[in-house]
């Protein structure tokens, strides 16, 4: 008996997964726009990185491009020039952890929140376990994992750090008496001034900084 439900459960969820895709194949899920959004992409000097900046440009967002070779990642800045984007160039050491930490606080500095991370860098060495040499081993991981870890970490604790981390949240309204999600931090100031978050910024932080995860862009 139990065989014969798990079998039913089975078949209602095959079922299912037929009509969802169906449904979504004539009604498309409506396309993320990224324009005006601030768009961060390691290793964007060659290959695929290049590629994405690409996409990226032709949808308008504003991009911050990094790349340890500071001819290619230039080169690509200037075709996504181009293409009507708004460039900010970085030469950065995807291995090198206070490289990215200086590197994240500084277009934070110079261009503002970064909004979108698209993790790119990486390090491959074609050769066989046995020809690699130890360091390349390291580097490796270095870029194609630690790196990774490293960027997205400061990019949210830059963002965490403006709502320091103690916030509150309340509701309360503008001088139009509209509705509007806000964050009043504990001590009321940071820098000297009193600092209130409006709901695009919460947002912003809830999304942890929308680090990229695949959705179809528009």
């Amino acid at each position: 008996m139990h065989i014969i439900l798990e079998l039913l459960l089975l078949v209602g969820i095959i079922i299912y997964s037929y009509l969802e895709s169906l449904v979504k194949f004539f009604i498309p899920r409506r396309r993320k726009s990224v324009a005006g959004q601030t768009v961060l992409i390691t290793g964007a000097g060659h290959g695929i990185g290049r590629l994405t900046a690409y996409e990226f440009a032709k949808r308008k967002s504003r991009l911050v491009l990094w790349d340890i070779n500071k001819r290619g990642v230039e080169e690509t800045a200037a075709e996504c020039r181009k293409l009507g984007a708004i460039v900010h160039v970085f030469v950065v050491d995807c291995s090198n952890r206070m490289e990215i930490y200086n590197s994240v606080d500084q277009v934070k500095k110079e261009v503002g929140d970064i909004e979108i991370v698209v993790n790119n860098a990486g390090a491959i060495y074609p050769a066989d376990l046995l020809s690699t040499k130890d360091e390349e081993i390291t580097k490796t991981f270095e870029v194609n994992i630690l790196g990774h870890f490293w960027c997205n970490i400061r990019v949210v604790l830059n963002l965490r750090v403006e709502l320091n981390c103690r916030s509150k949240l309340e509701n309360s309204g503008d001088r139009r008496g509209e509705a509007l999600n806000q964050v009043q931090l504990d001590n009321e100031q940071v820098n000297g001034q009193q600092v209130q978050i409006n709901k695009r910024q919460m947002d912003k932080l809830m999304a942890i900084g929308q680090i990229y995860n695949g959705d179809k862009l528009s």
